[in-house]
C-alpha cells in the first residue's frame, strides 16, 4: 500500500476539509454516546478525509490499517467511483440508524417493564 502523491489543495479546499473533519469528529463523538447516531461511521469518514489532505496522517493510518486486513479493503473503497462511495455511505448510515432505533426501543421496553414492576411493588406495600 503506497501512499499516492496528492497535489497541494487550494486554501479554501483545505479549510472546507478541516471544517468537514471537525463536524464528522463531533458527530462521531456524539454517536458514541447516543445509539441513534452512527458514531463509528463519522469517525471513519473524518479519518478518510484527513488522510486525503495530510500525507503524514495518511502514512500513519496506513501503517495502523496494515496490521489487519483493513488496508486492502480501504484501498478498494477508495478506488470506487464517488457515486458508489455515497451509495455505500448512505446504506451504512441507514443500517446503523435502524440498529440504533431498534436498540433504543429495546431499552425503552426494558425500562418500562422495570417501572411497572417497581410501581406494582409499591402498590402491594
Amino acid at each position: 500500500m503506497q501512499a499516492k502523491a496528492r497535489p497541494t489543495a487550494a486554501p479554501l479546499a483545505k479549510l472546507l476539509a478541516g471544517l468537514l473533519i471537525l463536524v464528522c469528529l463531533a458527530l462521531g463523538v456524539i454517536g458514541l454516546l447516543l445509539p441513534i447516531v452512527p458514531g463509528l461511521l463519522f469517525l471513519a469518514l473524518a479519518a478518510l478525509i484527513a488522510a486525503q489532505h495530510s500525507a503524514p496522517f495518511d502514512r500513519w493510518l496506513r501503517r495502523r490499517l496494515a496490521r489487519g486486513d483493513y488496508g486492502p479493503r480501504a484501498d478498494v473503497f477508495l478506488g470506487l467511483p464517488m457515486r458508489k462511495k455515497v451509495q455505500m455511505g448512505c446504506l451504512l448510515s441507514l443500517k446503523m440508524l435502524l440498529r440504533g432505533i431498534t436498540f433504543s426501543i429495546a431499552v425503552a421496553a426494558k425500562l418500562s417493564r422495570a417501572a411497572r414492576r417497581l410501581a406494582s411493588s409499591h402498590n402491594t406495600m
